[in-house]
């Protein structure tokens, strides 16, 4: 799929969290109805209304679904992409992490406080980016084609381009390379599971032109963010002992709710509005079965069932 425009000084679609409230609005407050209404509305079914795009619609929904609960997170990696923006000469920055631990969420954000426009680009199911990419390593030739996709001029440090799911198209991560020699004025973040990053396969790592930023799942500090605890966070973030044994029986309590519920982002989101074990645990399972379900895509057919069995045989 294309890119989509956030903007600050338009009313136009913001990027997989949402849409400017307008659209939003004339919908009765439904997101999912305004991301058709807006699509619609702009006639970009003139310019892009292809299976392509369809389908990627149709992963843009899930995922405004798995995130609306991720919304009053705040996640500590943020300080990060700060200072990588901040640097004179930055390099393309790549976010590692395991499914659903948070990237895309991450680098929307990021985008949102810090630019004026976010250009997002996912590689999962994109043939018009596999094409666009297969036809050469120009960046400036790969830029125009990324501002037709994503429907305005990406201008460099006002505008953030995200790869999204980068794993899934070799020639774009190699085209990372060139973004660092050749174009190091653009601001880009690519984001992909950590081990589809590692063991890319078919082409050239950009050794040397990229940085890494690791994503894990929220630590202690964030969850009690995440849950509405920023008082206690307080005391603990300033070292304040005195106040920490006052409260020490409830941090406690909450450690043994973060054990339990642990520190996936849409997993806490859930604990955080509806504080439902049951739903932990279902939402938990499901996860567990969604990273099984995508061993096929990093391991040969003759060794998945081995893996399995491995994986089965870890507690849970």
């Amino acid at each position: 799929m294309g890119g989509i425009k956030t903007s600050s000084n338009k009313h136009r679609f913001c990027t997989e969290f949402g849409i400017e409230n307008q659209f939003i609005k004339s919908k009765g407050g439904d997101v999912n109805k305004g991301i058709k209404f807006y699509f619609f509305k702009e006639k970009v079914k003139d310019i892009a209304l292809t299976f392509d795009f369809v389908v990627n619609l149709k992963l843009l929904i899930l995922r405004l679904n798995s995130c609306k609960n991720c919304e009053t997170m705040f996640r500590n990696a943020m300080k990060n992409l700060e200072i990588w923006k901040k640097t004179k000469r930055n390099k393309p920055l790549i976010i590692k992490g395991e499914r659903q631990v948070g990237k895309t969420w991450l680098m929307i954000e990021f985008g949102k406080k810090f630019y004026k426009n976010v250009a997002y680009f996912s590689f999962d199911n994109s043939p018009m980016l596999d094409n666009l990419f297969r036809h050469g390593m120009d960046v400036r030739k790969i830029l125009d084609g990324l501002s037709i996709a994503a429907g305005f001029k990406i201008s460099p440090k006002n505008t953030l381009i995200i790869f999204d799911e980068i794993q899934e198209n070799p020639m774009a991560m190699t085209s990372l390379k060139n973004f660092c020699e050749n174009a190091p004025e653009y601001d880009v973040i690519a984001a992909g599971s950590l081990l589809g990053v590692s063991e890319h396969k078919g082409t050239g790592f950009p050794v040397g032109k990229v940085d890494y930023l690791n994503l894990y799942p929220l630590n202690f500090q964030e969850f009690l963010f995440a849950i509405g605890e920023e008082q206690l966070l307080k005391i603990i973030q300033d070292n304040n002992f005195e106040m920490q044994k006052v409260f020490k029986d409830k941090i406690i309590d909450l450690l043994r709710r973060y054990l339990y519920v642990g520190g996936m982002p849409a997993i806490v989101g859930s604990y955080a509005q509806n504080q439902d074990y049951q739903e932990v645990r279902r939402l938990q399972i499901n996860l567990l079965a969604d990273y099984e379900n995508d061993f096929s895509k990093h391991i040969s057919k003759e060794h998945v069932e081995r893996t399995r069995l491995l994986w089965n045989a870890i507690p849970s």
